[in-house]
């Protein structure tokens, strides 16, 4: 989507309609006659990249219930190439520092982060069930988990870092923290 590309690449404020519309090919009439312009682009953009993430993460990890494949899944698709959830991330910190009150993008961000956090807090409980984690608290994790990959996110913008490397460093905490001494490896994907 080539709103998604460029609000994530310049920001909602240094983006035009015009612009949008020469990355797509399309005259910017089009886009005006699907939105009601620029904020409701925006909008659709923030819910396309939330709903993309989560589609392609639950096509891989499948049902869900082999905890640590569940957590290595999130991870790999958090760094795979041409992922919306990096994006996204962006696009709700740009958004944030906008000023920008659009009631359909607070919302696609809150069910984000609220989905992320009940599926960190169920693969945590699953995995302590089973024996499979140390005692950690699933709610303290979850926010653990999600704070840091926010954080990979801004640090690869502001730095120009590499976010495969800093959520590999990251999978290695993570697995400690759980108890687990091997890591699973990672998957190789391309996002879609």
């Amino acid at each position: 989507m080539a709103a998604l590309d460029l609000f994530s690449e310049s920001g909602f404020a240094h983006v035009s309609v015009k612009q949008i519309a020469a990355r797509a090919g399309v005259d910017p009439a089009l886009i005006y006659y699907y939105f009601a312009g620029k904020e409701d682009l925006f909008a659709a953009a923030v819910g396309h990249a939330v709903e993309t993430g989560y589609a392609v993460f639950k096509r891989l990890a499948g049902d869900g219930d082999d905890p640590v494949r569940t957590l290595a899944v999130w991870l790999d698709v958090q760094e795979a190439p041409g992922s919306t959830i990096p994006k996204m991330a962006r696009l709700g910190l740009d958004y944030r520092r906008s000023g920008a009150s659009i009631p359909a993008v607070d919302a696609a961000l809150k069910r984000f982060y609220d989905e992320e956090r009940r599926m960190l807090m169920r693969v945590v409980r699953t995995g302590l069930a089973r024996g499979l984690f140390h005692d950690v608290e699933p709610g303290p994790f979850a926010r653990f988990v999600s704070t840091y990959l926010d954080g990979v996110t801004v640090r690869t913008v502001v730095l120009d870092e590499s976010g495969p490397a800093a959520v590999d460093r990251f999978r290695v905490e993570m697995w400690r923290r759980l108890g687990l001494k091997t890591p699973p490896r990672r998957k190789k994907f391309i996002a879609g």
